[in-house]
């Protein structure tokens, strides 16, 4: 036993401290992760809204996909606690990961909405917002890497953040365009159906609203390594 207290006492203090500091990279490494998920359940999604006969078997996946993103939360938010020293703020780490999780919830629920409100065809409107999705989670893959460097990168993680902002106001054009066009549609014959389709576009906002806080949180942890 002595002997050992005395290999640590020579030890230098980078070896002393890997001793009992998780390794960093593991939040990397869940970001990168959580992103490969999020394009999966982005990719997902637009097939759903193409409303074919696979409409459900899509929502199934989807649901996989938000259960693993939810573990990869969970053993993120578990690693911030167990460690000594992190490669940003906690806080930071931490707004990122539940940032990245509720893409995957938005997207869980509108599949949930789509379900029980029996909608099972969707408008173009819809379809055109779920490839700006799909170009938002595209985005997000290739911008988690670079947080690895983040200084280095911080260039190219603002111009991510633009590309993401930029996508959620063309969004926010085609969202109002679609339920006009919804609402003449239904405001007579089915109101109901217009209610029920209505919260199919709020769930879409939310899904792009979230894809703009992980970009705003990617660029938090830029300012954090300047």
């Amino acid at each position: 036993m002595r002997d050992r207290v005395r290999s640590y006492e020579k030890a230098p203090m980078s070896e002393w401290l890997q001793m009992f500091t998780p390794r960093k990279n593991r939040f990397f490494d869940a970001f990168e992760r959580q992103s490969v998920n999020i394009s999966e359940a982005a990719r997902a999604l637009r097939k759903m809204l193409d409303g074919d006969k696979n409409c459900e078997s899509f929502g199934q996946e989807i649901r996989r996909l938000e259960a693993d993103g939810d573990l990869i939360t969970r053993s993120t938010l578990e690693q911030i606690r167990k460690t000594l020293i992190a490669p940003f703020f906690r806080s930071d780490i931490s707004a990122l990961i539940n940032a990245m999780d509720d893409v995957i919830d938005h997207i869980n629920q509108l599949s949930k909405k789509a379900s029980i409100y029996e909608i099972s065809r969707f408008d173009a409107e819809m379809q055109a917002i779920g490839n700006l999705i799909v170009q938002a989670a595209e985005l997000t893959q290739e911008a988690m890497p670079l947080l690895r460097s983040a200084r280095k990168n911080a260039e190219r993680l603002n111009d991510y953040e633009k590309q993401v902002s930029a996508l959620g106001e063309h969004s926010e054009v085609i969202r109002e365009q679609g339920l006009k066009k919804l609402f003449l549609e239904h405001r007579e014959s089915d109101p109901i159906g217009f209610l029920a389709q209505s919260e199919i576009y709020s769930s879409l906002r939310k899904v792009l609203a979230s894809f703009a806080k992980i970009a705003q949180c990617a660029t938090d942890l830029v300012i954090d390594q300047t």
